[in-house]
């Protein structure tokens, strides 16, 4: 039956007449039709010159208003468009003096922006009728540009929130917190995703006694920290992780990046489960030594790096200070994560004023990308439009690296973690596990989804003070994890991905340089393929993230998209519905026009979570076996079926006045079309090649209603 849906408002395309209709301009053009027909009887009739006269300028005027009602049928007799798909709500923090919101780069390199990130969010709600964000900023401290006074507006871009304070279905900072007056309530239950941008070091928060004066005691350092760390102890730092735990037991999906040694290390190194996918803490050895020409002495600063040292956090005293968290990647240094493309070349450089053969640090602004190695294969988040992979990343002179839970459990990688939160106010203590259990299916721990490599033997000078480059040459190239993801989504835990830099995001990777002398260096990736595919990534992280939450809403706009398309209504014919291959080759169609907006493995993971849990557990299981032993088979059986679900969605979404919009009507019309796509899956399984070898997936999902394959 119709969904009951209220009446569609005003249609656009300035009609002749005010408030004309569809049936009024059709009604229109058949009475004006008929009195053409009528004149022209009379002027086959007459002779009178005058009354000839008078009746030929009748026809032509009644035909000058029938050429202008149908010009105007397209628009009055269309359906509304659809209205629009509700935004995704996405936050986006920084830290740090360093970093800014600003919609202009700095000019000098005295902050980094993400105009280029952010803009391709805003973008989404005029140009991805699928997928549209809706953004707000939060700075844990000030932002740079503001407080420069250099801050520049984006239209459509909100302001930042300065001194934020996370919290969990509040909308005030606790009374207790310090500067509680100046800090502002971010609630985190407002929002699908979180991006976290840290640029602030542990190095930079971390308070030191005074020259002869006795070391402080942990005490100390923990109450000087707790402002400005997320930490654990019992301040209003841990209050923040709580609200972060609630919102990703809740479903919300967050990612995070940091940079070289401990960047990011203030607001992720204590952070549940965002801890243990990223090397977040670093201890130098000793003082970045020099001997004179700008080397690092390797036997002392990046010492616990080489050794693989674990370590503490600093503002962290409880259990978890030490879980096997061991040194990230040291800033200089021949052990630097350097993925720096392009030749070597003879520069000057700036802080030695000498000539030094090597790949200048400035060339992590131009349009040579490092490659990636993704190492799940058809992963969603990396998958673009027609059917291709994202295979590069923006490269840069020191990175950090993802890890994944051998970082801590070589022998097994499945180390059990758990986080206790201790309530401030009553004492009482909840405890959760990191990575829990779900019935049914494989318990899901942190995973590297893809690496990249250092490329070995090569200086990094810096032509500009404002940058510290590194004249120790690289070790061999050595490969890395630049890309982790944690999904919970089967047990309603929140999807995580971390990433080895932020740089693989920040300005001037990606839009270029604007201190920079060589004009190449200006202009990063503006004028190359190579922007749009990571737009395209970064709107593939919101989309992955905010699922499974958004997979309903986001596949009724799929289908209400299908249903509007003329290809699709062509490839649609009488009885198409008994007929698998047919039910298949619609999809094939709607897949195809869909792609252009959220590409198939990101369609493949709603029809995921839009179908029942036993449902959708037994077709994940099944290809997961066959993967293992025939991943060809199981590649073609996982098309068949995407195709087959969105020919059967599609035809059911057929059946509604073309008036309706399902998107409007999600919890009521989801079940249906979930229905009817696993019983079109099931009809182009059985009509394919894999009939025999997918029984059992037939089975299933044409168990539905006494379905009767043909």
């Amino acid at each position: 039956m119709p969904i009951p849906i209220p009446s569609p408002g005003p249609i656009g395309g300035g009609p002749p007449v005010p408030n004309l209709t569809c049936a009024q301009a059709r009604s229109e053009i058949a009475s004006l039709t008929a009195t053409v027909a009528n004149l022209t009887r009379l002027l086959a009739s007459t002779t009178d010159p005058v009354q000839r006269s008078d009746l030929e300028a009748g026809i032509s005027e009644a035909n000058e208003e029938i050429a202008v009602l149908r010009s105007q049928l397209p628009t009055l007799c269309a359906p509304p468009p659809p209205p629009p798909v509700v935004p995704i709500p996405v936050l986006v923090v920084g830290d740090g003096t360093d970093f800014s919101f600003s919609g202009a780069r700095s000019a000098n390199d005295s902050y980094f922006t993400i105009t280029a990130f952010l803009s391709a969010l805003q973008a989404t709600q005029t140009t991805n009728p699928l997928r549209p964000v809706e953004l707000t900023l939060a700075h844990r401290q000030q932002d740079a540009a503001q407080v420069e006074k250099t801050f520049v507006s984006t239209p459509g871009i909100p302001a930042p929130i300065n001194n934020a304070f996370f919290t969990w279905r509040s909308s005030t900072v606790p009374a207790g917190a310090p500067n509680a007056s100046a800090m502002t309530a971010v609630d985190l239950s407002e929002f699908r995703v979180v991006f976290l941008f840290g640029v602030q070091s542990l190095a930079e928060i971390t308070p030191t006694a005074a020259s002869g004066a006795p070391p402080l005691t942990p005490d100390q350092v923990q109450a000087a920290m707790q402002n400005l760390c997320l930490a654990w102890d019992g301040a209003y730092g841990e209050a923040q992780l709580w609200a972060f735990v609630q919102f990703m037991e809740n479903g919300g999906g967050v990612f995070a990046a940091g940079d070289h040694e401990d960047l990011g290390g203030p607001m992720c190194a204590a952070m549940p489960r965002v801890r243990s996918m990223r090397r977040w803490l670093f201890s130098p050895g000793g003082a970045p030594a020099t001997d004179g020409d700008g080397e690092v002495d390797s036997t002392s600063y990046d010492s616990s790096f080489i050794a693989d040292q674990e370590l503490a956090h600093p503002a962290n005293r409880a259990v978890y200070a030490s879980l096997g968290m061991r040194c990230a990647p040291p800033a200089l240094g021949s052990y630097r994560h350097d993925t720096l493309q392009g030749p070597l070349e003879v520069v000057t450089d700036a802080w030695t004023n000498s000539p030094v053969d090597g790949v200048p640090f400035d060339r992590q602004s131009d349009d040579m990308p490092q490659p990636l190695n993704v190492l799940v294969t058809g992963h969603p988040i990396f998958a673009l439009s027609g059917g291709g992979a994202l295979a590069v990343m923006a490269d840069h002179m020191h990175e950090g690296m993802t890890i994944d839970l051998t970082d801590f459990d070589p022998s097994s990688g499945t180390a059990s973690q758990t986080y206790t939160h201790v309530d401030l106010e009553t004492q009482a203590s909840s405890t959760i596990s990191e990575y829990p259990p779900v019935s049914g299916v494989t318990q899901a721990f942190p995973q590297i989804l893809a690496t990249v490599k250092t490329t070995g033997g090569h200086s990094t000078p810096s032509t500009e003070l404002v940058h510290v480059g590194s004249l120790d040459e690289t070790i061999p190239s050595v490969t890395y994890g630049a890309v982790s993801a944690y999904d919970g989504s089967e047990g309603g835990i929140g999807r995580i991905v971390v990433q080895s830099t932020f740089h693989h995001f920040f300005d001037i990777n990606i839009i270029g340089d604007p201190a920079a002398t060589d004009p190449e260096m200006q202009a990063g990736f503006t004028s190359s393929p190579v922007l749009t595919q990571l737009q395209t990534y970064w709107l593939n992280l919101v989309t992955w993230l905010a699922n499974p939450a958004t997979a309903a809403p986001l596949l009724m706009a799929a289908v209400d998209r299908a249903r509007r398309s003329v290809s699709v209504r062509k490839a649609v014919s009488p009885g198409v519905a008994a007929h698998g291959a047919a039910v298949h080759d619609l999809g094939v169609v709607v897949t195809r026009l869909v792609d252009r907006h959220l590409p198939a493995p990101l369609l493949r993971d709603a029809v995921h979570h839009v179908m029942p849990v036993t449902h959708a557990q037994g077709v994940a299981k099944w290809l997961t076996e066959t993967r293992d032993g025939q991943p060809e088979l199981a590649a073609a059986v996982d098309r068949v079926l995407l195709n087959g679900f969105m020919g059967g969605a599609t035809l059911h979404g057929l059946s509604y006045p073309r008036e309706q919009r399902l998107a409007e009507h999600v919890e009521v019309v989801t079940p249906q079309v979930a229905r009817a796509g696993m019983r079109g899956a099931a009809r182009a399984l059985a009509a394919s090649g894999h009939r025999q070898v997918t029984a059992p997936l037939i089975a299933l999902l044409g168990e539905s209603e006494a379905l009767q394959v043909i």
